[in-house]
């Protein structure tokens, strides 16, 4: 399994058909905007009034290893990378 892989950001335009295909591909140009979106994300979690656990059971890349940071408890299965 995956945890969250993060987003795939790439040097080269894609149209917005191509972006709708896939939302996990976005262009560098938007690399500022999700940092501040990934702030606000994970300002939230740290803030939240009860135990916020990440249960791992696969790959935690990226904004997902991000994610992690800012729980309380982090718990990894086997599979865990």
């Amino acid at each position: 399994g995956t945890f969250c892989s993060g987003l795939d950001l790439h040097d080269n335009e894609q149209s917005d058909a191509e972006k709708n295909h896939d939302s996990s591909t976005h262009s560098l140009k938007e690399g500022p905007n999700m940092i501040r979106h990934m702030t606000r994300v994970t300002n939230q979690l740290i803030s939240l009034p009860v135990l916020s656990i990440a249960a791992i059971d696969g790959y935690a890349v990226g904004g997902g290893a991000e994610l992690t940071t800012s729980t309380d408890l982090v718990v990894l299965s086997r599979d865990a990378k």
